[in-house]
């Protein structure tokens, strides 16, 4: 592969980051640039110009290009996705409103409670003739003057995107694949997804409704995809882009067009690889990452080294199925707007001031945020911000927090302040709680690995509230999800429903079902020699008679039926608290197509030599110390592998800043990454 520079790109609410990684020089490059919400491509270009030029770097030297992208997620939350129609077998037009009986644990009895209206509305969901059984034998043919009629009264009511799932389709795509060529002949340019290949996998409901979701987003995401494909064909770079999934995986834009549903949820996925390769360099595999951007806070966890993968979510309000990391994202990062509610109560979030206007400190800003605050209690340098490439308003941010919070809560400015700091923090403990406490894990079994321009000024706060046993500051912590980027793997999942007995299907007959998902796997990526590829197997399985199932990890090596039950009486039990003789049904089978990337750079660095690492005071506010002190500001650049400092304390660099509270000790770590222990 040509090229010897892979470049990780990150978009956030607010800023953009860029990170590259030279390989043959052995270097980290970052950077950090305004956000452009009207049209992202834009900053990302913007980006990539001041990369080369300022490096030197020709667009020929970029072997690979990675990309994190929030497009789709927000899409949905929004609700600004293509008019979609939705193809059906005729008798289940109905199935996402009918959906499950379930209900969110925190309505569970609010009778007020409202569904999210369905992302098609009835009017454009259509039934055809056809039915397929769940063997796979065609009960009754396609119907495919029905099929034209149905598209056609769709099209004339303007759709600009088609979902098509016919019952038993996973078994049997013949008819949906039928279906398409019929719709691409009335009108080639029309995005069509299909559920036989979107989400290969029985229950009707959950199939679908992963479908819509495709194709509701597939539009933009296309749109935007085309966009970056055109940035990087302008700027020279001749490099395939390969976009994060949810997964942890990247994929090529081309498999992005017919599985655009991938791409929700992908943009936190890569903060948490970037998390655990700082666990690795400190040899901690238990921790939460925790990355508190500019418009949220993304939070998960991590044991014995593995994050948790989950197969189902409704994190964007709508049932999605597909393998995901488990991360738990609230509306909470610099930029979240502080506010008072009828009632006269503080609230931060989840509104967001993002990147324009920004917060007041930028000189725009209308509204008060957690970074204005952060600037008035003295945590960030007005002058230093971005390492001085953006001054801050500090007056302004002290104005409009008096005007908007201060005066009608009859608080002094600084302890309005303080209170939207601390409701922030309370909002991201819940968070952590989500993750921890509430599946039956000790949070003061694990450290807390900040990242996200904010996230080393709230963890100091954090960590003491929750009692975790320390906070591990990355080497970068400011981009370490465009770190992350860089190290993900290539990846491609593919899934095959089988709906039998374990002890039913000999072990020739699901080894041959694994190799055909395999060589599924090879023809998807073709531009990957064969030898680079290496396979991960998993199985979903259940007791019979039981809704849920449970994912059990094979790993690359075949696994006997007798492994296969063990592991996943172990899994359930570990899960459940029990697991019986009853007859183990294997529901489907998984591969993990994989193809990682070359042996990365190593992130840890030679700390600084110690000369002279304060930079200087700075009057900061600790409410454990009733008001402002006079405190010490650290260069982290600076730091001696032997530096220590007793809170309270500041350390400075160019992207974000870490708080070090009173009582508190910081640390360098060998690894030149940042420990903050808890005072006694």
């Amino acid at each position: 592969m040509a090229g010897r520079v892979r470049i990780g790109v990150d978009i956030g609410g607010t800023f953009t980051d860029i990170v590259a990684v030279d390989g043959t020089l052995g270097k980290y490059t970052i950077l950090k640039v305004p956000s452009t919400p009207t049209n992202y491509v834009l900053g990302i270009k913007t980006g990539l110009e001041r990369l080369f030029s300022e490096h030197g770097w020709r667009p020929s030297d970029v072997a690979l290009c990675f990309h994190g992208t929030t497009v789709a997620t927000n899409t949905v939350i929004e609700k600004k996705g293509a008019k979609t129609g939705l193809l059906t077998t005729v008798g289940f037009r109905d199935v996402l409103e009918v959906g499950r009986t379930e209900r969110p644990p925190l309505d569970l009895y609010n009778l007020a409670m409202e569904r999210p209206k369905p992302l098609v509305p009835r009017r454009l969901r259509l039934g055809v003739p056809e039915r397929i059984n769940h063997r796979g034998e065609v009960v009754e043919p396609l119907d495919t003057e029905a099929v034209r009629e149905a598209i056609d009264r769709m099209l004339a009511m303007d759709i600009e995107a088609l979902a098509i799932s016919f019952l038993n389709a996973y078994a049997n795509p013949v008819h949906e694949r039928r279906a398409r060529e019929i719709a691409r002949s009335l009108r080639p340019d029309l995005y069509v997804a299909v559920s036989s290949e979107v989400n290969p996998q029985f229950k009707e409901f959950e199939r679908t409704s992963t479908t819509v979701l495709s194709s509701y987003v597939g539009p933009r995401v296309s749109r935007y995809m085309e966009g970056m494909k055109t940035v990087l064909a302008e700027l020279g770079v001749k490099s395939p882009l390969h976009i994060m999934q949810a997964s942890g995986g990247a994929m090529t834009v081309d498999a992005v067009a017919e599985r655009a549903v991938h791409t929700v949820l992908s943009g936190p996925a890569a903060g948490v690889l970037g998390a655990l390769k700082v666990g690795e360099a400190v040899n901690e595999p238990n921790f939460v990452s925790f990355d508190m951007g500019g418009t949220s806070t993304d939070v998960s966890l991590v044991k014995n080294g593995q994050f948790r993968i989950v197969e189902e979510t409704k994190g964007v309000g709508y049932h999605l199925r597909m393998p995901m990391m488990d991360i738990t994202t609230i509306g909470a990062g610099g930029g979240s707007i502080a506010w008072i509610d009828t009632g006269g109560v503080l609230k931060v979030g989840p509104n967001s001031a993002g990147a324009e206007p920004g917060p007041a400190c930028y000189g725009m800003g209308r509204n008060v945020t957690v970074t204005d605050a952060h600037v008035l209690l003295g945590y960030i340098d007005p002058g230093f911000f971005l390492g001085g490439e953006m001054r801050l308003d500090t007056k302004r941010a002290h104005t409009l927090i008096q005007q908007k919070v201060a005066v009608p809560l009859g608080l002094s400015v600084e302890k309005a302040a303080a209170g939207i700091v601390r409701i922030a923090n309370a909002n991201m403990i819940r968070a952590i709680k989500r993750v921890s406490i509430e599946r039956g894990h000790d949070v003061r079994d694990f450290s807390l690995i900040p990242f996200g321009g904010a996230g080393g000024l709230h963890a100091g706060q954090l960590l003491g509230e929750l009692g975790m046993r320390r906070v591990i500051v990355p080497i970068y912590p400011g981009v370490l999800s465009a770190c992350g980027l860089v190290e993900a793997n290539l990846e491609y999942q593919c899934v095959q429903t089988i709906l039998k007995r374990l002890d039913g299907v000999d072990a020739s007959t699901l080894r041959g079902l694994y190799a055909g998902l395999e060589i599924r796997g090879r023809k998807e990526m073709h531009h990957i020699r064969d030898g680079a590829l290496r396979f991960k197997r998993a199985a979903n399985l259940r007791y019979r008679k039981q809704v849920r199932q449970v994912t059990v990890e094979l790993g690359s090596e075949w696994a006997d039926h007798t492994t296969i039950r063990r592991q996943f009486r172990e899994a359930h039990e570990r899960l459940y608290g029990y697991a019986t003789d009853e007859p183990v049904e294997i529901v489907d089978i998984r591969v993990a197509c994989i193809h990682p990337p070359p042996e990365g750079v190593d992130w840890g660095k030679a700390a600084g030599d110690g000369a002279d690492p304060q930079k200087g005071r700075r009057r900061a506010y600790f409410e454990e110390l009733d008001g402002f002190v006079d405190c010490p500001v650290y260069a982290r650049g600076n730091l001696g592998r032997d530096f220590s400092v007793q809170g309270p304390a500041i350390v400075e660099q160019d992207e974000t800043n870490t708080v070090v509270r009173p009582g508190q000790t910081l640390t360098v770590h060998p690894s030149g990454n940042l420990f903050i222990s808890p005072g006694p």
